[in-house]
């Protein structure tokens, strides 16, 4: 994210990654532990348009934290929300792919996976946190891929990349008291006491 007022990087003050389940017809039951060595890309540093696996919304008090694909102009005090969304199905065999994406694919609405991509894993979710320090900022913040017109918000180019380089025992350990029961183990916590940082 850079203001492009003079090109600054705006750093983040914080960020949280989520490895989530049950969304889109997957039964977190059915959820399988991240495969050592699997890695992946969501979003597009050449996308220009509004669809993609991203979104962006302000959070901070009396705020509804809707979502929305460009960067919104919050307020002062509040932050903005980069979330990045990775596809939770996998083709089972492939730990990856020359495009880093065919392996992979996002789950169908109400379906759960697609026959193609039949093992459902966690859905690893970036979200990143900006602050709003001064009024309209927001409006002038782009992200540095963002390679088009200035007359469409910023933020359509979105991306991640992950790549799988947890511990076996942990992963299992989440998924297990997380994921598969659909807990809130929030961003840090295995659902067995025990904390990560």
């Amino acid at each position: 994210m850079i203001d492009t007022r003079d090109g600054t990087p705006l750093r983040p003050s914080e960020s949280h990654f989520y490895y989530k389940t049950g969304y889109y017809g997957v039964v977190p039951s059915s959820v399988q532990v991240l495969p050592a060595g699997l890695r992946m890309i969501a979003g597009d540093a050449k996308n220009t348009t509004s669809s993609g696996p991203f979104a962006y919304s302000c959070h901070g008090d009396n705020i509804a934290a809707q979502q929305g694909p460009g960067i919104p102009n919050c307020p002062v005090g509040s932050e903005v929300w980069q979330h990045i969304y990775f596809p939770q199905c996998w083709d089972g065999v492939n730990l990856d792919s020359p495009d880093h994406k065919s392996h992979m694919a996002y789950p169908t609405a109400g379906r759960g996976c697609p026959a193609s991509h039949p093992v459902p894993l966690p859905e690893i979710t970036f979200n990143i946190v900006y602050p709003v320090t001064e009024a309209n900022a927001p409006l002038r913040w782009r992200l540095s891929s963002d390679n088009y017109g200035s007359n469409l918000p910023g933020g359509y180019s979105a991306h991640g990349d992950w790549f799988n380089g947890w511990r076996a025992d942990i992963m299992d350990t989440f998924v297990r008291n997380c994921d598969r029961p659909a807990m809130d183990c929030g961003s840090h916590m295995l659902g067995d006491g025990r904390v990560i940082y």
